[in-house]
């Protein structure tokens, strides 16, 4: 992709995503509804007028870290002018909760490495009423002709 083109892509999806930032806010909608929408609109899901290629996505990832980064900010923010938790409980709090989130699926993967799926865990019957393993098929004899 050369930059002529990049900026041309860039343009029309700040436009866009301005206009139907501003349409949703006088919905009654949070702007990020209509940003969103615009975005499923603009890609390959309904019209197909913009890819997602690597270097929209480093940069949809880079917003995404600054606006995670600008809500924590916020929340500290919240926290330290609240004055229901001292600055350090508040950031306690916030870490483990973030920290929290962001392993999760860590952790759910490490569990079902470690226990698997294993159906038998969950059936409750006794082994005497169990269904016993089906009979492989036999195999018809060959026909010499």
């Amino acid at each position: 992709m050369d930059a002529a083109q990049f900026f041309i892509e860039l343009a029309g999806i700040l436009i866009a995503v301005r206009l139907a930032g501003e349409l949703a806010v006088r919905m009654g909608a949070p702007s990020v509804i209509g940003e969103v929408t615009a975005g499923i609109i603009l890609g390959p899901s309904v019209l197909g007028w913009l890819a997602p290629t690597g270097v929209i996505r480093l940069m949809a990832e880079i917003g995404i870290i600054m606006l995670l980064f600008e809500v924590g900010l916020i929340f500290a923010e919240l926290g330290r002018s609240s004055g229901v938790f001292d600055g350090a409980t508040y950031a306690a709090v916030v870490l483990v909760v973030a920290y929290t989130t962001l392993f999760s699926p860590f952790w759910i993967k490490l569990f079902y490495r470690l226990f698997g799926h294993r159906p038998e865990l969950l059936d409750q019957r006794s082994e005497s009423e169990r269904e016993p393993p089906p009979e492989p098929a036999e195999k018809p004899p060959d026909r010499a002709l």
